[in-house]
């Protein structure tokens, strides 16, 4: 687990520190969450000046909310005690986003995918780089905890999209061809 403080100086500038790191091995229950978080603040003498605490939504760092203002005792009874992340409300709401766009991408990770995955399918890539005076490029990949992979997915297979879909046809992979309807999709997509 780790904790970063930010708090205002007498100066009123922003002041942010790392507080600590530590190994979570237990179970990520509310109550695990909550006491070792507690502990932390109590070893540096925090616990009666936390204001709020920013958290991911995941249910059992919500629930563990509950237990730290019963063992922090916030000011205004805990009312502003929990702020959502709003990086991760952010990457949630592009995730969902990127959902409805499904259609589009799916072939295009699903082909880079197999690409990644095969190493023949790989060494023949970097052999057709070659001879046609390109890099050997080797795309990105799609993470989908992370919504701006998908983004950088696109962009690095955009450039190069009727090479791989060549080198599709060579290998008789039905999934690549998807790239010459998709690519319009994919250009909309980079250039936004």
């Amino acid at each position: 687990m780790g904790i970063t403080c930010h708090w205002i100086d007498n100066a009123w500038n922003i002041q942010k520190r790392f507080l600590a790191y530590r190994c979570f091995n237990d179970p990520h229950t509310a109550q695990n969450i909550s006491h070792l978080m507690f502990l932390i603040l109590e070893e540096y003498g925090l616990t009666s000046k936390i204001f709020s605490i920013s958290f991911d939504n995941a249910s059992a760092n919500t629930c563990s909310i509950d237990e730290l203002i019963k063992m922090c005792q916030p000011s205004i009874g805990g009312k502003f005690f929990h702020i959502r992340c709003t990086c991760h409300i952010l990457k949630l709401c592009v995730q969902d986003g990127l959902r409805s766009l499904k259609t589009y991408i799916k072939p295009i990770r699903t082909a880079i995918h197999y690409l990644w995955t095969h190493p023949q399918v790989m060494k023949q890539w970097g052999r057709f780089c070659k001879a046609n005076g390109m890099r050997d490029k080797r795309f990105a990949r799609d993470v989908p905890t992370r919504w701006n992979s998908t983004y950088k997915l696109l962009l690095s297979t955009f450039e190069y999209k009727y090479y791989v879909d060549f080198l599709a046809k060579f290998f008789n992979i039905q999934v690549f061809i998807y790239f010459q309807t998709n690519g319009i999709f994919a250009q909309q997509y980079v250039k936004f």
